[in-house]
């Protein structure tokens, strides 16, 4: 009995870490792929309406969340997985022979973005949702910070390599990317084969599946939103993290003009900064599970805000490179825990049949509201002071931070779950 518990322990570890060398191989690809095409589309068009033109129609892809999620929340998440890693390595394979044979075409280009972006949503919700299922629920906050850690860890590794190897590799790119995929594809095929994932799956689920028609499709569709309604925690939430993301976008798109308009540091001072900022994410990521343990979430989410807040403050008012990296850097850390610790809570809250949905669902709106966000600081830049912008910012996170500490529902759902943890505890 000892030895069987300790295999299935030995087994779920070995699991965990395939997993997690998976998650990262693919999302480093993905945001490789991503980089590579903007740029190369642009070397063989010159024209940054085509280029404009490819990243909108593969943002597409992030309104295929709101059915996505579906698919994970009915199929074998494990299977989900596997397949996408494959469909991801044949998408990226036939791009490359069909430039290679028939030279480019950014159509092409285009609908292999908006294939990966869509196995993308059904990918990262089914990875989460699985290893939820095999870890157990006392692992959501160890699982939310090591995903978004290598998320992080993705796009600093994805950005600087690709600049790396553009110009050595050209178009080959596109077939070590491919080559990328087939291996966490196997890896995922090995993992398969020493643990048993299957049997962490719902049998109703497979029961369902012989019978699905378009009216469950519908009923399926709506409860997910029904569920949000009905849940004054997520109701209340899923707006402030959108409000955030919003907020948070203007980093993404002002941080060269800072760079350059300000700091008077150009090209240089922008690349070091969009390296700072995510290190901070990264190590916001591995603090979230350390704090979360020790402290109140509605605490940690409040108090990181705040700090987030006073970080963009000060930020906007810096005229010093090193000062402003060690800003951004920490408040890379503060808007980490913020999130993370929404998300944990978000998370604890959403049952196991609808965390699919979910996911995906969130994903959708943050990926509608992201780039929302580009586009109205792009247009306020026009008009107004880039400090007053970011001033602007760090006033929303104080105002956000408030929200979050006097929310009542928040309040008592921590409440409620101490008292839950005490009752166990004894």
């Amino acid at each position: 009995m000892v030895d069987n518990s300790a295999k299935e322990k030995n087994t779920k570890l070995v699991s965990e870490y395939i997993l997690l060398i998976c998650y990262s191989i693919s999302r480093f690809s993905n945001t490789a792929i991503i980089i590579f095409t903007y740029w190369y589309v642009w070397e063989q068009t010159n024209s940054a309406k085509i280029v404009g033109l490819v990243g909108g129609v593969s943002g597409i892809a992030a309104l295929s969340g709101l059915v996505t999620g579906l698919i994970v929340d009915k199929l074998n998440k494990n299977t989900l997985i596997i397949s996408c890693d494959f469909f991801k390595f044949f998408v990226v394979l036939l791009l490359y022979l069909s430039i290679y044979i028939f030279g480019f075409t950014w159509l092409i280009c285009c609908i292999a973005l908006l294939i990966v972006g869509v196995l993308n949503q059904i990918y990262s919700p089914a990875v989460r949702t699985n290893m939820i299922t095999v870890l157990g629920e006392r692992r959501i906050s160890s699982i939310n910070g090591k995903l978004f850690t290598i998320e992080q860890l993705s796009i600093i590794g994805g950005a600087s390599i690709t600049g790396i190897l553009i110009l050595s590799m050209g178009v080959l790119f596109y077939l070590l990317i491919s080559a990328m995929f087939l291996s966490s594809f196997i890896l995922l095929l090995i993992n398969n084969k020493i643990s048993h994932h299957d049997q962490h799956e719902r049998s109703s689920d497979s029961k369902s599946n012989t019978r699905y028609n378009f009216n469950l499709f519908i009923s399926d569709f709506k409860s997910t939103y029904i569920f949000i309604y009905k849940n004054k925690v997520l109701l209340h939430t899923m707006p402030l993290i959108l409000i955030l993301f919003f907020c948070f976008s203007p980093f993404l798109v002002l941080l060269g003009i800072w760079s350059d308009v300000v700091l008077n540091k150009g090209a240089v001072g922008y690349s070091l900064m969009e390296t700072f900022f995510p290190i901070g994410m990264m190590i916001g990521g591995i603090l979230t599970t350390i704090l979360v343990r020790k402290f109140d979430s509605r605490m940690v989410l409040s108090l990181s805000l705040f700090l987030a807040a006073t970080m963009t403050l000060s930020f906007s008012l810096s005229k010093n490179l090193i000062i402003s990296l060690a800003l951004l850097t920490l408040l890379g850390v503060f808007i980490s825990l913020a999130n993370l610790s929404l998300v944990n809570i978000q998370t604890e809250i959403v049952p196991e049949s609808l965390r699919g949905r979910y996911f995906a669902t969130s994903q959708t709106f943050i990926g509608i509201v992201t780039p929302l966000g580009y586009t109205v600081s792009g247009f306020l830049t026009e008009y107004i002071n880039i400090e007053f912008i970011f001033m602007s910012i760090g006033i929303v996170f104080v105002l956000v931070s408030m929200i979050c500490y006097f929310l009542p529902s928040l309040k008592h759902y921590i409440m409620a779950q101490k008292s839950k943890e005490l009752a166990q505890d004894g």
